[in-house]
């Protein structure tokens, strides 16, 4: 039950930290609907908090190492595609994500096409394989700990995508750029 809670928690961060990003730069009607979405999502997450009590997580197997797998492969199979074979990033996600679908059972197909997600960044945002592996590993880690959480709600690998992008951006303007 403390991962679920855990997990709840960091997907609330994420979503807290991406609508405080938009509201930011919002202004007139925009800002309006932003907060009326905030308010929302806020709402949402302390019902799911309250239904997450007397659970007790019974029964639950991660298994870690075939996430990671999953999304490190992933990652780096859009970036070559997208590099390699100069696909475009969104055609390459799709490649991946259809033949993780085809391949993987349910969860790590889903954790395959969230990583994909994140090989789909910028150049200049993630500027090179090491990048892009890095966000692989954020997006297995942040699955990993938040699967049971949302479990069939729209929006989820889209949050964990951005949430590792930021994550994986962070860490290399930490560590000088690299």
């Amino acid at each position: 039950m403390y991962r679920k809670i855990f997990g709840l928690l960091l997907l609330g961060g994420v979503g807290i930290a991406l609508l405080a990003g938009s509201i930011a730069v919002a202004s007139g009607w925009k800002l309006i609907a932003i907060i009326a979405i905030g308010l929302l999502f806020c709402l949402g997450l302390g019902a799911h908090l309250f239904s997450l009590k007397g659970d007790s997580g019974a029964g639950e197997d991660a298994k870690f190492l075939y996430i990671m797998a999953a999304a490190v492969v992933s990652a780096a199979a859009t970036w070559g595609l997208r590099e390699g074979l100069d696909l475009n990033p969104c055609v390459a996600s799709g490649l991946v994500g259809i033949a993780g679908a085809l391949v993987l059972p349910g969860n790590l197909a889903a954790v395959a096409y969230t990583a994909s997600f994140v090989a789909m960044s910028s150049l200049t945002v993630f500027t090179g394989l090491p990048m892009v592996l890095c966000g692989g590993i954020v997006v297995g880690c942040i699955y990993a700990l938040t699967f049971p959480v949302y479990e069939g709600i729209g929006g989820k690998l889209g949050t964990i995508a951005a949430g590792a992008v930021l994550a994986t951006t962070l860490i290399f303007s930490a560590l000088g750029g690299m």
